[in-house]
């Protein structure tokens, strides 16, 4: 081996680097780095953008409102403001002038025949008893009388008896006369007397007769005269004793005290108010409707009463053909009336069905109904609201009937789209 051989350093394949190189690297190395690391997010954000790509506008999601579309019974109804009223509430009178005195306060319950009022009326009271002592004078006449016609009555009948006696003796007499003449002679003088006697006998006889039917008609003409003179004054004291009667007011009815028109102690005068009798077992409502449904409705449909948070079950019963301020009255009845007191003049809502469908698309009422003039709604898809044709059918206070366009199950945008400017795709941020 040859020591004396040069050993070759790596000079010759060595070669400057300038200081940039370095940078470069680096910056190509944070490329990657970012493209790796930001690539995810892109591929998930991808369709987000294609949506916003799509869409026409944008809008705050929680700036509408959505329903869904449901299957089912559709019912349009109108809803509208009532009172409880009773449809037997009588009103009571002071029968006559007097002070007042309250046996009752608003509210109270009463039942038929309670005493609620009374009217004090002090000459009232007095010509009443007035009126009984005429009637027990009348009376005494009447038996006084009564007593002297049956006097008379027995002593006629006795002078008519003794009548027929003389009568029936003074023509025995002459019989015997004429018998006797045929075997004793009897003076002319003596037949003709006896004769005589007869015939005034029978003429006293027929004479009493005759004056006791007179005096019979004539006591009892006069005794009917006293039993009307007795019944006249019985019929007087009968009208003062209803009027003293009346002065007690009671309630016809059973029901609740209403309205009281009068203060304790106060002074009325004859027939004038004192209170009203609520029977509110036999109640119905009054009803105030726009004038925009006047010919929507007809007597017979069915409402729903919602009472005290209830709903009960009712009919429309009445329409007035009057519009007043563009607006009409009506009424209506339970079908059942609640259990418990009703409240006079109690406010309700009242819920008149108009019509009645077993099968149909329905959606919350909304601005929506209005916008585009109902037929335009925008269909909910994830984040997009797409307009679609729509045909509405009946609008109900709560619900709109859908006729085409949509189906069940889909959520539809139900406040105002106005605000979308017409654009086929919206996007919901």
């Amino acid at each position: 081996m040859n020591r004396s051989a040069k050993i070759h350093d790596t000079s010759a394949t060595d070669r400057i680097i300038s200081r940039h190189s370095g940078k470069r690297g680096l910056r190509i190395g944070l490329a990657i780095a970012a493209v790796l690391i930001l690539a995810p997010s892109y591929f998930l954000a991808y369709p987000a953008l294609k949506n916003w790509q799509s869409t026409e506008r944008t809008f705050p999601r929680d700036r509408v409102r959505i329903a869904k579309v449901n299957g089912g019974l559709f019912e349009q109804s109108v809803t509208v403001d009532g009172k409880i009223v009773a449809t037997v509430k009588p009103t009571l009178y002071s029968s006559s002038e007097g002070i007042i005195t309250l046996h009752v306060e608003p509210g109270d319950t009463v039942t038929a025949g309670d005493i609620v009022a009374v009217t004090d009326n002090p000459t009232l009271d007095a010509e009443l008893e007035q009126a009984k002592a005429a009637l027990e004078q009348t009376r005494l006449e009447f038996k006084r009388h009564q007593l002297a016609q049956d006097q008379h009555a027995a002593s006629s009948e006795q002078e008519l008896k003794l009548a027929r006696i003389r009568s029936e003796a003074a023509s025995r007499k002459l019989a015997r006369y004429s018998s006797r003449k045929s075997r004793i002679a009897v003076s002319a003088q003596e037949l003709e007397a006896v004769q005589d006697e007869v015939l005034i006998t029978q003429s006293e006889f027929e004479s009493r007769q005759l004056e006791t039917r007179l005096t019979s008609e004539r006591l009892a003409f006069e005794s009917q005269a006293k039993r009307l003179m007795v019944e006249q004054q019985e019929s007087v004291v009968k009208e003062l004793q209803r009027q003293v009667d009346d002065l007690s007011i009671t309630s016809p009815i059973t029901g609740q005290v209403g309205l009281v028109h009068v203060e304790e102690r106060d002074s009325v005068a004859q027939n004038e108010p004192i209170m009203t009798i609520v029977d509110l077992t036999a109640s119905g409502l009054e009803l105030t409707i726009p004038e925009t449904y006047a010919n929507d409705l007809e007597v017979g449909m069915p409402v729903v009463i919602t009472y005290e948070g209830r709903p009960f079950e009712g009919e429309l019963t009445a329409l007035s053909p009057e519009v007043v301020n563009s607006k009409f009255e009506a009424r209506a009845s339970f079908a059942e009336v609640p259990e418990g007191a009703l409240k006079q003049r109690q406010r309700v809502s009242v819920r008149i069905i108009v019509d009645r469908k077993a099968d149909a698309l329905t959606v919350q009422r909304g601005p929506f109904v209005n916008s585009g003039g109902g037929r335009v709604a925008y269909r909910i898809d994830g984040d997009i609201a797409e307009a679609v044709a729509i045909e509405l059918g009946a609008v109900g206070s709560s619900e709109v009937e859908i006729l085409a366009g949509l189906s069940d199950g889909d959520e539809i945008i139900i406040s105002n789209t106005d605000v979308f400017d017409n654009a086929s795709r919206v996007l919901l941020r």
